[in-house]
Parts: C-alpha cells; structure tokens; sequence
C-alpha cells in the first residue's frame, strides 16, 4: 500500500487497509449508499487532548451541535472566480495523483469538495470564505484529499460483498511522529463521515 504522506508541515499521516488482499491506491466512484452499509474503524496513534480541546462539538453523534463558522453569513454562496481559484488549488496539492484524481475527476466532483470544505470549516468554527493559506492548505490538500481516499476504500470494501453478506469492519490506520497532527485529522474524518451518514469507531494506539 502506498502510503499517505500529508502536506503541508508538520501535519503528516500514512493509511493503509487491512484486508485479506489491499487495493491499490485508485480512484473509484463514489457510492454513498453502499458505503454507508460499511463499519469502518479509524486508528489513531498518541493522541493528544490539546486537538480535542481546540476542536468545538466534540463528542457523541447525538451531542454534536453544527454550530455555525464564526463570522460566517447565514447564506455565502461562492463566487465562480473563487471557485475557479479554489479548483485551482485543489488541482496543485501534493495528495491529488496519490488519490487518483485528475483535473477532470475534480472538476467533476467540485461539490463534493466543497461540501466537505464546508463541512470542516463548521467543525473548527472558521469562516469558509476567509481562510487563511495554512487553514486552505490543511483542508483542501490535507484533510479532504484522505477523507475522500478513506471513503473510496469504504465503497471498494463494500462492493466486495452482496446484498445480504455480514460484512466485516474496514480497518484504516494513521501514523506518523508524535505532535504531527493524527488526532486533529481522525477528528475532522470522524467528523465527515458521520455527516455523511456513516458511523465510525475510533481507537487510539500506542507502541512502545
């Protein structure tokens, strides 16, 4: 399995599926109705409270308040040239190739980007449409891109399977140094999966 190496600094994480025989790295369509019949568990290791802490809303599905961006207005529909900048910068992240996305399956899937761009921003109470680099860089080449392969591997998994079929837990690791963002990028993908109608269960890990 090719390994997920994040960008920008110091955030940085690897993935990989534990399953009998691992599917590469490709980019699949996007099946969520079939993804949301999949458990999927995402490992964390050496968590750290501080990203808890600085994160709003923390806790079980059922507490969870989507509280709006901070100085976000009620309705901010997107300009087409920030679309078309923001396409921009999604097409020159680092992750984009290791994903399997092209220009065109970007262009293609632009809502979706936007939506969870949306989504992590509610998350971390930031205004969408006033992001600074590092905050555009940490979503839309960091955290998005992973959340985006994750759940290509949950719609794999499950295609796997009939209809009927018991099927098992999709395991998904991260690792990577200490202090280099994990618990922040598991709690932004527990996040979107959850509003995307999947339940995951998270796990903390340490070796010694």
């Amino acid at each position: 399995m090719t390994p997920l190496h994040a960008a920008p600094p110091p955030l940085s994480a690897s993935a990989a599926v534990s399953s009998s025989a691992p599917p590469p790295l490709l980019a699949k369509a996007y099946h969520p109705k079939a993804a949301a019949l999949c458990s999927l568990t995402v490992t964390a290791a050496t968590p750290s409270r501080k990203a808890f802490l600085a994160c709003p809303d923390h806790g079980p599905a059922g507490g969870r308040s989507l509280t709006p961006a901070r100085g976000a207005p009620a309705s901010s529909p997107a300009l087409i040239s920030a679309v078309k900048d923001l396409y921009e910068f999604i097409c020159s992240g680092p992750l984009v190739d290791r994903i399997g996305y092209t220009r065109e399956k970007i262009a293609e899937s632009i809502d979706r980007w936007l939506w969870c761009g949306s989504q992590v921003s509610r998350l971390f109470r930031i205004d969408e449409l006033r992001l600074t680099d590092a905050e555009k860089s940490r979503i839309y080449h960091f955290y998005i891109p992973v959340f985006l392969w994750c759940e290509d591997q949950v719609a794999d998994h499950r295609s796997k399977y009939n209809d009927g079929d018991e099927i098992p837990p999709l395991v998904i690791g991260v690792s990577a140094p200490q202090g280099s963002g994990k618990t922040t990028l598991v709690f932004a993908l527990d996040y979107l999966f959850r509003v995307s109608g999947i339940l995951p269960h998270c796990l903390s890990m340490t070796s010694i």
